[in-house]
């Protein structure tokens, strides 16, 4: 089962993919820019695996509804309405960890693997959530065949956790998995680490491992999914 999905939720509408009929149940967050087709290839393999793969694009990515300007708890009530709970894997790359760090309480996975997942973002100081929009609408580029993307929605997020430790809690079993983009360093795997924390490297792969160095990517990944 390949399929696309709309789904409408007291606070907006949010738009999904979907691979699989599985037992297992895989939750799919993906990266700033992007949207859910990012996890095509490795939706298809989840579902080969038996699992059931759910994917959704996050606010103001993809085809679901734009929220310029909105907080972080606006943004992330918004993914959580729509998300299914209790599944057997939930991965985060990127801003789709961040969230998923955020909602790791709510959403309850059994597993969860955040990948290239900056837990320390920056406090913007005297820089507004607009300017912030501007910065990412000049620097960030999407790393799949995404659609539309509304960096005012992204920016409203990024402003509200700057300089918040979104570092998860270790009582879930959790993967870092970090890459040769400098996102997450090896002072900082080796702090993630110290907190409880898994982490592997993805040799060769840049900012988008699941992207760029799929086989890698996946090995990372035993005994994982």
């Amino acid at each position: 089962m390949n399929e696309f999905v709309r789904l409408c939720s007291e606070h907006m509408g949010l738009s999904a993919h979907q691979w699989g009929d599985g037992s297992k149940l895989a939750v799919l967050l993906h990266g700033m820019a992007d949207d859910s087709t990012t996890w095509r290839r490795f939706g298809q393999t989840l579902a080969a695996l038996g699992y059931r793969v759910f994917a959704p694009d996050l606010p103001g990515h993809g085809r679901s509804s734009a929220m310029p300007g909105s907080s972080a708890e606006e943004f992330t009530t918004a993914v959580l309405d729509v998300l299914p709970r209790e599944p057997d894997l939930a991965v985060g790359h990127s801003l789709g960890g961040m969230v998923l760090s955020l909602l790791a309480a709510d959403v309850r996975a059994t597993r969860t693997v955040y990948s290239e997942t900056l837990f320390r973002p920056p406090p913007y100081g005297d820089l507004t959530a607009g300017e912030l929009a501007d910065a990412l609408a000049s620097s960030v580029h999407p790393v799949g065949e995404t659609g539309r993307w509304d960096p005012k929605t992204t920016a409203g997020f990024l402003h509200d956790i700057g300089g918040t430790d979104l570092t998860p809690d270790p009582m879930t079993p959790s993967l870092v998995q970090y890459a040769e983009s400098g996102v997450i360093s090896g002072s900082e795997a080796a702090r993630l680490r110290r907190a409880g924390l898994i982490t592997r490297s993805v040799p060769g792969a840049d900012h988008a491992p699941h992207v760029s160095s799929y086989d890698e990517f996946l090995s990372s990944l035993d005994g994982w999914i």
